[in-house]
This record gives structure tokens, C-alpha cells and sequence, in this order.
């Protein structure tokens, strides 16, 4: 568990550039055909699985830096994945103890949800707006790829960053029941 100031401020600095690289990532012109595949939301992945970790690492702030800077680069409406963004994470804070004592196959499934949610307040706001919008085949390959990778994004987070959530009062036993 995080606790002293320099281990707060290097886990913000950690997810800080995390959050950059994957944003500049995205910007990559990778797969120009019209048959590529699409990439996935790495950005969601990582704040999701951040915040139900490690949220005092992961503050409001430094969420709504990079979701604009990412709408800017990624030439998105500045704005409104953002501030989707801000409410699904602040959800997700207000949950994250009930998720941490659930196993990992019921935190993917919550994020496919709201992932999905997400998506569609994205679509809803992007049509009453009049604004373009992606077709259906698009949105669920993007939704498929993006549920996909959260699973890569945590595992990344646990094995390589360390980024662990707390363990349960009593812990799991071998086939997943708490003690």
C-alpha cells in the first residue's frame, strides 16, 4: 500500500507517463488500411485499473490532463470523452472497494460495461449534436479490442509496475473464496 509522500508523488509520476506514452502511441499512424485492426482505448484500460488499485496515485486531476490532452492530439471533441472519462472513474473510485474484493473476472465485466456505457454517452452526445459518427461494426470492434486489452493493461500493471490492488481483510483461498 502507498503511503509516504515520495511513494504517492512517484506513482503519480509513474502513471503520468504511462498515460503519456500510450497517448502518443495511439497517435501513431499504425494500420492506414481500411481493413486494420482498430486500437484500443489503453488510456481507459489503465485509469480503470489504476484508480481501483492505487487511487490516491491516480488523482482527478491528472485523469482530466490527459483525457484532454489525448481528445486534443487525437483530434476527438474537445471535451466529451473527457469529462466521460471523469465520471467513470470517479464512479469506479466510489466502487473500487466492493471490485477489489470481487474476483478479476468480475472486474473485467464490470469494465466491459461501463466501457460500453462510456461508448454510447459518447454516441448519444455525438448525434444530438450532429457531429459524425463511427458505424456500428466500428464501435464493436473497438469495444471488443478495448475490453480485450484491459485484461493485457492489468496484467501489465501487476506483474511489471507492481500496481497490486489491496488485498481483502481475510485474502482468497485457493479457488477464489474469501477466508
Amino acid at each position: 500500500m502507498v503511503t509516504t509522500p515520495t511513494q504517492i508523488w512517484f506513482g503519480r509520476a509513474v502513471f503520468a507517463s504511462l498515460s503519456l506514452l500510450v497517448t502518443l502511441a495511439a497517435m501513431l499512424p499504425i494500420g492506414l488500411a481500411a481493413e486494420s485492426a482498430v486500437m484500443p482505448d489503453i488510456f481507459f484500460c489503465i485509469a480503470f485499473a489504476w484508480v481501483i488499485r492505487r487511487p490516491q496515485t491516480a488523482p482527478l486531476g491528472l485523469i482530466v490532463c490527459f483525457a484532454l490532452l489525448a481528445d486534443f492530439l487525437l483530434m476527438r471533441p474537445l471535451g466529451l470523452w473527457t469529462f466521460i472519462i471523469l465520471l467513470m472513474s470517479e464512479f469506479v473510485r466510489a466502487q473500487r472497494v466492493p471490485l477489489r474484493e470481487q474476483l478479476f473476472v468480475f472486474e473485467w465485466i464490470i469494465f466491459a460495461v461501463v466501457f460500453s456505457f462510456a461508448l454510447f454517452v459518447n454516441f448519444m452526445f455525438l448525434k444530438l449534436s450532429f457531429s459524425p459518427t463511427p458505424s456500428f461494426g466500428l464501435m464493436l470492434k473497438y469495444t471488443i479490442n478495448t475490453v480485450l486489452a484491459y485484461g493485457v493493461v492489468v496484467a501489465v500493471l501487476h506483474w511489471i509496475f507492481r500496481i497490486r490492488a489491496p488485498k481483502a481483510p481475510g485474502g482468497y483461498k485457493r479457488l477464489g473464496r474469501v477466508a
